[in-house]
């Protein structure tokens, strides 16, 4: 547990982490020990104004690696550099869990950047790869005020079984808060599963975001969500801008709307978000598809919803610079539906 530093209390400050491993153990004689953050394992104490650069976690035979560069339960991280880590595994059929860092528990994660880092199963058997960035575990865990950029949920293994999700975030519960979420990529081969190239939302809250130029793309199947792929949890006072979907499959044009290459929703309600300029591609189809799973959009704007239905728009937002990625919203007179306050340029 922890390549360099395993902390239970006390201040991590200014120091650099590089190129540090944690492997997992062997358990009872047989190589199949989890690997728990190639440069950190916090629980409790606080990591900060650090830089934390070309770690892994590797399980051993059949186990997972968590946290590339931090695997945390407690504690604050905050104004951390999470660059260039990536989870390997061993050779048998383990999975991969948080490239940048896993959060459980009620850790914080705070102004800081993750960038450039993956997930990757090994091994022709491996498993799930999730949360290329982050992977959130629990509803204490608190994402806030971060750049989440240039991560990948990468693929490997052939079993049908092996799912791709959440090529910045994973998030299985908690709040993301204030975040850009942008130019991140999930890649699904042969059989196995894709979705979320922004972020996979299992529950939890993800509020005042941007999602902009993240691709969930597969070779032999659909790839639903290019930015958010919602199976519960809330998405309120978000920008979901400039995704993309890609399958593979030739699919009919009932199917390919279903893609979603802004948000692909099955459970969950989405709320005060604008979803705009979107697009799904594959084979047959270059289409620009917004939204899958109308309902539960309440108070939103995408033109492939019904204006005036739950204060709904599907009016164009202006925002003051979309060219230079600055998707604030140029000030509305007075009694507009959407009042999107997020603050979101990269």
């Amino acid at each position: 547990m922890g390549g360099a530093i395993l902390m239970f209390d006390g201040v991590v400050h200014d120091c650099r982490l590089a190129r540090n491993q944690a492997q997992g153990d062997i358990q009872g004689g047989a190589a199949n020990g989890h690997g728990r953050g190639g440069a950190i394992y916090m629980s409790g104490g606080i990591l900060e104004d650090c830089d934390i650069l070309d770690n892994i976690a590797s399980g051993n035979g059949s186990a997972n690696g968590y946290g590339g560069g931090v695997f945390a339960s407690t504690g604050t991280i905050i104004r951390c550099m999470i660059a260039n880590n990536n989870r390997a595994l061993g050779s048998g059929n383990g999975s991969a869990y948080g490239g940048g860092a896993y959060l459980s528990g009620i850790a914080q994660l705070r102004e800081s950047t993750i960038r450039g880092n993956f997930t990757i199963p090994a091994g022709n058997n491996a498993n799930d790869s999730q949360g290329g960035g982050v992977y959130m575990y629990n509803a204490g865990v608190g994402v806030s005020n971060c750049v989440i950029v240039s991560n990948k949920a990468d693929s490997a293994g052939s079993s049908a079984s092996n799912i791709r999700w959440g090529g910045g975030v994973h998030m299985v519960n908690g709040e993301l808060h204030r975040c850009i979420i942008a130019s991140n990529i999930v890649t699904a081969t042969q059989s196995s599963r894709g979705a979320g190239g922004g972020i996979y939302l299992m529950n939890g809250v993800v509020r005042n975001c941007l999602f902009y130029n993240n691709i969930c793309m597969a070779d032999a199947t659909n790839a639903p969500g290019g930015g958010i792929r919602m199976q519960g949890g809330r998405v309120e006072n978000c920008t979901v801008v400039a995704n993309r979907a890609e399958g593979y499959l030739t699919v009919d044009s009932t199917n390919d709307t279903t893609l979603g290459g802004g948000v692909y929703r099955t459970g969950g309600a989405v709320t005060n978000t604008i979803v705009v300029l979107n697009q799904i591609r594959n084979p047959d189809v270059s289409a620009a598809v917004q939204i899958s799973g109308t309902n539960r959009f309440g108070y939103c704007c995408s033109p492939d919803l019904e204006s005036g239905i739950d204060g709904n728009l599907t009016t164009a937002p202006f925002f003051i610079n979309p060219g230079g990625a600055d998707f604030r919203l140029v000030p509305q007179p007075s009694g507009t539906s959407i009042k999107n306050k997020i603050i979101t340029r990269l």
